[in-house]
């Protein structure tokens, strides 16, 4: 779950609390791009990490 909750902040703050693709900056995409990747990975960790593979 930590995974999740750091990607969560991650996207938290590269949003910079904007919402819409369109008004972000390059950087910002990259930083929220990456951080819900981690998300998604956090999920599926604290899913295989149930047993549920």
């Amino acid at each position: 779950m930590a995974v999740f909750f750091v990607g969560m902040m991650g996207m938290l703050v590269g949003s910079k609390g904007q919402r819409g693709w369109d008004l972000w900056s390059p950087r910002q995409k990259i930083i929220c791009t990456v951080s819900f990747v981690l998300v998604i990975a956090g999920l599926a960790l604290a899913d295989a990490s149930q047993g549920h593979a």
